[in-house]
C-alpha cells in the first residue's frame, strides 16, 4: 500500500452491513441450536430446563438477523410458562442462561468477523469474513469465504 487514498479506498470497499448481518446471522443460528439441544432431554433427567415431550417447543425456536440486531425466541406460548414460570409451575428458563453463556464467545465472534474484513482490505485480499462461525482464520486461508464483501 502506497498512500492514505489507496488505505482509504480498500476500506471504503468493505460492505460492513453485509458483514455484520452474516456475522449475526451465524451467531443467532449458534445460540438457536444450543437452545434447541438444551430443549431435548428426555424426562426423568434434570429438570432445570424443560423436558422433551411432543418436541413442539423446540421445534418452535427460531431467530432472524439483519445488520444490527439478532432475535432469538419462541412462537410457543408455552415457552413463556416455561422460561418465566407460573402460579404453580417453577421456571425452566432457557433462552436467558444460553444467551448470558454464549454471550462473550458470540460478541468476540461477530468482531473477529468485522476485524477480519478490515485486515483482508488492508491487506487487499478480495475475503472478508470466514465462511463458517467461530472459525479461526487460520483455518480458511484457502476455502471459501464472502469474496463479494470487498471488490
Amino acid at each position: 500500500m502506497t498512500s492514505l487514498a489507496e488505505l482509504a479506498a480498500r476500506l471504503g470497499r468493505i460492505d460492513l452491513e453485509t458483514v455484520q448481518r452474516r456475522a449475526l446471522e451465524d451467531a443467532a443460528k449458534r445460540i438457536e441450536e444450543a437452545v434447541r439441544a438444551a430443549l431435548s432431554h428426555s424426562p426423568g433427567g434434570e429438570h432445570e430446563a424443560p423436558w422433551l415431550q411432543s418436541g413442539d417447543l423446540r421445534d418452535s425456536i427460531e431467530h432472524e438477523a439483519d445488520a444490527t440486531r439478532a432475535v432469538i425466541g419462541s412462537t410457543s406460548e408455552v415457552a413463556v410458562y416455561q422460561e418465566l414460570g407460573t402460579r404453580t409451575v417453577s421456571p425452566r428458563p432457557v433462552l436467558a442462561p444460553i444467551g448470558a453463556a454464549l454471550g462473550e464467545s458470540v460478541a468476540k465472534a461477530i468482531g473477529g468477523a468485522v476485524a477480519h474484513a478490515i485486515r483482508a482490505a488492508v491487506a487487499g485480499k478480495a475475503r472478508a469474513i470466514p465462511q463458517r462461525y467461530g472459525a479461526s482464520e487460520t483455518q480458511h486461508e484457502d476455502n471459501g469465504c464472502y469474496s463479494e464483501l470487498i471488490d
